[in-house]
Order: structure tokens, then C-alpha cells, then sequence
């Protein structure tokens, strides 16, 4: 089986609306055509983990049927229910928020050409999810891919354990 992570804002969707369910139950069933950011519950892969930054990090199962994983840093599934819980909380992200904020202040801030760029670095510096992925894509000499190797491995030094793949 494979496994899934889920980050959670206290408890809430970092992006939408609502509560989930109590640990350990599965969350209502999403009926209909499952649409990315529209219809469905968005759980990340260990490889997507850093795409994304919240105030808690969980471990999922997720309901087998009908896993929507598309090439962008989500997969939709119908449903899922907490199978874990890391050692993440809010003093974490904002740990984790200045230190990539730090990475893409070092990929040269004078390279900021154009208003949104700007933009997108006075964000990073407010936003963990936005400061992750603004210091994977500042680097402009290297490949995200790579800057999002170090982020993943300091997210899993910070709760203690490295994420499986499976």
C-alpha cells in the first residue's frame, strides 16, 4: 500500500474550508467526479511533502478507489483517515518558513527583474508553504528538484523520521 501525508492548518484544510473528522476515522466519502481543487481530498506523496508547509504534519490511508495522481504536487483521493501524527507544530513552520526564506535570499535577491518576482519574495518571507517554494525556484543556477531534496530533509530531521515512499 502505498503511503500519503496530509498537512493540516490547526487541524483545518490549509487551502478551503472546514474540520476534518477525529484521528483514526475516515472522512465523508466525496461522491462525483473527483476534480483537482475543486472535488476531492488533496494527500502529497513523501516526494510533494515540501511543496506544502501547515501547522501539522499527518500520515494517511487513503480510500483505494479512485486515486487521482496527476504531475502536480497533489494526489485527489475520495477519502482518507489519519494514520499518524508527526512532531510538527506551528513554532516548526515558522522555523521552517525563515530558513527557506534565508536559502532564497542567498540565490540572489538582485535577480528579482520583474514586480511579481518581488512580490513572490516579500510573500515568502511571511508564508512557510510560499517561502518553500519560492527558494526551490530562486535558484535559478540550480534545479528545484534539488532545493526540494534539502527541504524534505529538513522537515524529516525536524520531526525525527524519514518519510517512507512506498
Amino acid at each position: 500500500m502505498k503511503t500519503y501525508y496530509k498537512w493540516l492548518a490547526d487541524g483545518e484544510p490549509i487551502h478551503g474550508r472546514g474540520r476534518y473528522v477525529s484521528p483514526g476515522e475516515w472522512q465523508p466519502r466525496i461522491e462525483g467526479e473527483l476534480e483537482m481543487c475543486e472535488r476531492g481530498y488533496h494527500v502529497l506523496t513523501r516526494k510533494h511533502v515540501a511543496d506544502w508547509c501547515g501547522t501539522e504534519l499527518i500520515e494517511v490511508e487513503v480510500e483505494d478507489t479512485d486515486v487521482v495522481e496527476a504531475d502536480l504536487e497533489k494526489t485527489l483521493v475520495r477519502s482518507w483517515r489519519e494514520t499518524r501524527r508527526f512532531s510538527w507544530t506551528r513554532k516548526d513552520m515558522v522555523a521552517y518558513a525563515k530558513w527557506c526564506a534565508s536559502r532564497a535570499a542567498t540565490a540572489d535577491a538582485a535577480r528579482c527583474s520583474t514586480a511579481a518576482e518581488v512580490a513572490s519574495a516579500r510573500w515568502a518571507a511571511a508564508n512557510a508553504e510560499a517561502a518553500a517554494r519560492y527558494a526551490a525556484y530562486s535558484k535559478r543556477d540550480a534545479a528545484p528538484e534539488n532545493e526540494r531534496r534539502e527541504q524534505l530533509a529538513w522537515i524529516e530531521a525536524r520531526i525525527g523520521t524519514v518519510l517512507r515512499e512506498d
